[in-house]
C-alpha cells in the first residue's frame, strides 16, 4: 500500500491482509474502489491513516488433480495483468508426511476450517496464451487437501483468487510410456516444425481409448506447455500427437527449450503417466562430396546414442553408436560415401523412456559414382545382369559377392526405369529375381531390410485371372516376371531367373 502516516510527524510503511467474508470461490465485488485504512489508539483517535485506489479483479480458478503428481490450476486471462500462482496444502493427518512450510507456525482461515496450511509452491510470472492461463504443479503430491491462489500482481495491492480445497488421495493407475518420437520437417524456408507422437503399452487390458490426452509440459516454466488437439490421443494404437513443439521457448527468453515433462491421462477413469523427455536439437550438415555429420547436443541423460540414416527410397539403413564424454557438449556422428537422394537422420537414446529424433535431409552432388558394373537408375546404383542365371538364394549371393544386395523395388519410379532398362536394352527375355521373400513367416512378404512388400496394383501382376501373390507355401520369393510384363509374381526360390542388384552404401 502507500506509505502510513503517523501522528505527528512520522511514517512508516505496513503490510496489509484481508479475508473475504464469503466463499472465496464467488466474485463478491468487481467495482472500482477506494480502500481507506485507519488505525486507532486505545482512546479512539486516529492515530494513522492510509488509502488506495483499487479496482478489484477477481479471476474464477479451476483445480483438478490430472494424475499422482500433476495439478493443473487454470482462469481465464483479465487482458494486462500479471499473475503467480501459489499452492497451499493441509496434509492429510491419516498419511502424514507433511510437505516442508515456508509460512512458519502461522495459522490461517482455509475455506471453512482453521488449520496450519503450507505453502508446497510458488510460480514464477505465469505466462498465458489466447486468453487462457494455465499452470501445472508437478511436484510429488502426498495426500491431504490442496488449493490453488492466483495471485494478481499487477499493482501494488496484490489481489488474490482462491480455490476450495480439494482432496488429494484418489488412486491413479500407472500407464507405461513406451516411446516417444520427436519428428522435425523443414517446409521450406520456414521454421522447421516439430511433432511428438508418443506410444503406452497396454499393461492393464484396457479397453477405453478415447479421453486421453497428451501434454508436454517446460520444467522450468509450466505455465507453458503444449496438449495433444482433441481425438488425436489413441495412446495404445496410432499414439498421442503434440504439434509445433517448436513455440516452446525457455522462460529466460534463450532459445528453445530441451528439458521436458510428458504427461499422459485419462481424468475420468484415472490413468495417468508422468516422465521427462529431452527435446535434442539435430543437425546435419555437409562435411564433403557424399559425406554428412549429424550432431545434437549432450545431454545427462544419456551418454550413449544409436545414429540411423534412412534412405527415403528404401536399401538398409546405415548406423553408429556413439559414446560421448561426460564433459562433451554436443555429439556428432559422420557418415561418408552417401550417394543422390532424400534421407532421414535418427538420434535414439533410452532415458526415462526411449527418445527418438529424427530430422530429413538431402544429399546432392554426392561424389560417389555408381562405377561398373552399377549404374544410376532413378537415384538408386543398380546393376541389372542377363548373363548369370540362378535360384533366388544363389543370385543374392552374387549380388553380395559385387558389393551389393538383391534390389528393394517399392517405389514406382525406381520400377519403371528397371524395367523400361530391360526393354531398352533388349534383354526382356528373362525374369528376375529382385529382394522380396515370404521364407520367414509364410504369407508375409518383406524385402531383405524387413520392410513389408506393398500389395496390389501396380507392382503386382494377375495370373489367370489372379492378382498375385498366390500365397502358395511353395512360392516364396519375388522376380520381375517376363511372362507378365515384368510385374511382381511369386515364384519358387529354385527357379532360375536373372539379378537385379543394388550397391549396398
Amino acid at each position: 500500500m502507500s506509505a502510513l502516516h503517523l501522528e505527528p510527524d512520522q511514517t512508516g510503511t505496513w503490510n496489509l491482509y484481508c479475508l473475504t467474508p464469503v466463499s472465496l470461490s464467488d466474485l463478491y465485488f468487481a467495482e472500482d474502489l477506494v480502500l481507506l485504512v485507519l488505525a486507532r489508539s486505545e482512546d479512539n483517535l486516529v492515530v494513522a491513516a492510509a488509502e488506495e485506489e483499487l479496482s478489484l479483479k477477481n479471476v474464477t480458478v479451476a483445480f483438478r488433480q490430472e494424475g499422482h503428481e500433476t495439478l493443473r490450476v487454470g482462469w481465464n486471462q483479465e487482458p494486462g495483468r500479471i499473475y503467480f500462482v501459489q499452492i497451499w496444502t493441509v496434509p492429510s493427518q491419516a498419511h502424514g508426511n507433511a510437505p516442508p512450510t515456508n509460512i512458519g507456525d502461522s495459522r490461517h482461515h482455509f475455506g471453512n476450517r482453521t488449520e496450519t496450511p503450507a505453502v508446497v509452491v510458488v510460480s514464477g510470472n505465469v505466462r498465458c496464451k489466447n486468453g487462457q492461463c494455465v499452470y501445472y504443479f508437478l511436484g510429488l503430491i502426498d495426500c491431504g487437501e490442496y488449493a490453488a491462489e492466483v495471485l494478481d500482481a499487477t499493482e501494488n495491492i496484490i489481489q488474490t483468487s482462491r480455490t476450495r480445497r480439494h482432496s488429494v488421495d484418489r488412486h491413479w493407475t500407472g500407464l507405461t510410456i513406451e516411446r516417444v518420437v520427436i519428428e522435425t520437417s523443414s517446409p521450406g524456408s520456414q521454421r522447421p516444425l516439430k511433432t511428438l507422437t508418443t506410444v503406452a503399452r497396454n499393461d492393464e487390458g484396457l479397453q477405453v481409448e478415447e479421453g486421453f490426452r497428451a501434454v508436454l509440459i517446460i520444467a522450468l516454466d509450466p505455465s507453458d506447455f503444449l496438449e495433444s488437439d482433441e481425438g488425436d490421443c489413441l495412446p495404445f494404437t496410432i499414439g498421442c500427437k503434440i504439434n509445433d513443439v517448436q513455440t516452446l521457448t525457455h522462460p529466460a527468453g534463450e532459445d528453445q527449450v530441451t528439458g521436458l515433462q510428458l504427461l499422459l491421462t485419462q481424468h475420468d477413469q484415472a490413468f495417468s503417466s508422468l516422465v521427462p523427455v529431452e527435446d535434442l536439437q539435430v543437425q546435419v550438415t555437409s562435411v564433403g562430396p557424399g559425406s554428412v555429420q549429424v550432431s545434437w547436443e549432450n545431454t545427462d541423460v544419456s551418454l550413449q546414442f544409436f545414429v540411423q540414416l534412412l534412405p527415403e527410397k528404401g536399401g538398409p539403413a546405415i548406423s553408429q553408436t556413439v559414446t560421448c564424454g561426460n564433459k562433451a557438449s554436443t555429439c556428432h556422428a559422420v557418415f561418408d560415401e552417401l550417394f543422390n537422394g532424400d534421407y532421414t537422420a535418427m538420434v535414439s537414446y533410452e532415458g526415462a523412456v526411449e527418445t527418438k529424433l529424427t530430422v530429413p535431409f538431402q544429399v546432392k552432388n554426392g561424389a560417389v559414382d555408381c562405377q561398373l558394373p552399377f549404374e544410376d537408375l532413378a537415384g538408386h546404383c543398380v546393376m541389372v545382369d542377363a548373363v548369370i542365371l540362378g535360384t533366388w538364394h544363389e543370385i543374392r549371393l552374387f549380388c553380395h559377392q559385387l558389393g551389393g544386395q538383391l534390389a528393394k523395388v517399392d517405389d514406382l519410379e525406381f520400377m519403371y526405369h528397371v524395367v523400361k532398362y530391360i526393354r531398352d536394352n533388349g534383354i526382356d527375355n528373362h525374369s528376375y529375381w529382385i529382394g522380396g521373400s515370404d521364407t520367414a513367416t509364410e504369407g508375409d512378404f518383406t524385402w531383405l531390410d524387413g520392410e513389408r512388400v506393398k500389395q496390389g496394383t501396380p507392382y503386382w501382376s494377375y495370373v489367370n485371372g489372379t492378382q498375385r501373390p498366390a500365397f502358395d507355401s511353395s512360392l516364396n520369393c519375388i522376380a520381375l516376371g517376363q511372362p507378365v510384363f515384368h510385374y511382381f509374381v511369386d515364384s519358387s526360390c529354385s527357379d532360375s531367373n536373372a539379378a537385379v542388384c543394388e550397391k549396398v552404401v
